[in-house]
């Protein structure tokens, strides 16, 4: 069947050109532009999905790796340039990997390590130098493999990491999973605490929490509330985190993944635990300051509200501890139960949870 088709004046073919650029740079604005590889659709087993893409950078010396598996929804082909441009021109070789959903993407987490550690050579790879990665959905299928042991792994990174739906059903499944030997860990969240959202920082904050147990908190980071800043790239910390780990691994023993930590920012910026805790209705924050900062330290209810400002000024390097008395902005009493308390400087960001009970 024909279908007639209608000769456009001139000026109905300019509005159709405008309203196709307005869309082509309404979706660049939403979704970022999406980054080139070096080598497409590599195939790294024999299945239809089993591929990935590689994105090298320039330079003679092996590069770092880091293995992303992208979010639902997503594919191995949505590398966006806005974080991964600043990545590769540090040095660092992405390889994104395309894989079936459920158990499947967690056994080829382990496929795609494999082939990073067979070809690494051909590709001029770093193989003692990988970093896991990956964003929502695919935090889940890489985190077996983030805290395996396995030698090379250095280091993970994630994105939204552990939506509401693998993390209500299976927390302790991934709490179980980070032990004394896991390696440094950031984790980035675009909402604050107490979202609705189902990309909640508190499950991150989780893992944070059994890092600390275990006495290695200072491996592991966390940063959410991106969305209100000027930029709420997740994977914008990456060159630096993957720096940061590399200039600081002691390989004892020849044995990776034991004997390290990241120094990072917490040489400038240490927040402690508040003591008592649980407290009623007094507690002490206290935290260390290397170098001269604008401080905010604020407290936090479980919703994410702010309860009080305790500091908001410029301090000098110094030890610092503030107490709070329980009460709001108002000076009310406030009720029992979990509050956050927040250190914000320029040297980066710090949350903790405390218990008030009465």
């Amino acid at each position: 069947m024909m279908i007639a088709m209608k000769k456009l004046s001139k000026s109905q073919a300019k509005c159709l050109l405008a309203l196709a650029c307005t869309i082509l740079l309404i979706s660049g604005s939403l979704f970022g532009q999406v980054k080139n590889p070096t080598h497409s659709h590599i195939s790294y087993g024999s299945g239809s999905m089993e591929w990935l893409n590689l994105y090298l950078p320039n330079g003679s010396d092996p590069a770092p790796v880091f293995i992303y598996s992208h979010a639902k929804g997503s594919t191995a082909n949505n590398v966006r340039s806005k974080w991964a441009d600043p990545t590769v021109a540090a040095g660092t070789a992405i390889v994104s990997w395309e894989s079936e959903d459920g158990q499947s993407a967690a056994q080829n987490s382990y496929n795609v390590f494999q082939w990073v550690l067979d070809n690494a050579v051909q590709y001029n790879l770093d193989a003692n130098n990988i970093i896991i990665g990956g964003q929502s959905r695919g935090s889940i299928a890489s985190w077996g493999l983030a805290h395996s042991q396995k030698a090379g792994i250095i280091a993970a990174y994630f994105g939204q990491a552990l939506p509401d739906a693998a993390w209500v059903p299976s927390s302790e499944l991934f709490l179980s999973a980070v032990t004394v030997n896991s390696p440094p860990l950031f984790l980035a969240y675009r909402k604050p605490f107490g979202t609705s959202d189902g990309h909640k920082p508190e499950n991150g904050q989780g893992i944070i929490d059994r890092y600390i147990e275990l006495g290695i908190g200072d491996r592991a980071e966390l940063v959410a509330n991106l969305s209100a800043t000027s930029n709420n790239e997740i994977f914008q910390f990456l060159p630096d985190f993957i720096a940061s780990v590399i200039s600081n691994l002691t390989d004892v023993n020849f044995e990776r993944g034991v004997n390290y930590g990241i120094k990072s920012n917490l040489e400038k910026f240490h927040l402690y635990d508040n003591y008592p805790n649980p407290f009623n209705p007094e507690t002490t924050i206290s935290f260390d300051l290397s170098g001269r900062s604008f401080v905010k330290l604020e407290i936090y209810n479980i919703l994410g509200q702010l309860v009080k400002t305790i500091i908001d000024q410029e301090l000098s390097p110094a030890s610092y501890s503030y107490k709070w008395d329980g009460k709001d902005k108002n000076g009310h009493l406030t009720g029992t139960g979990i509050y956050l308390y927040r250190l914000e400087s320029s040297f980066g960001t710090e949350v903790k949870k405390m218990t008030f009970m009465k």
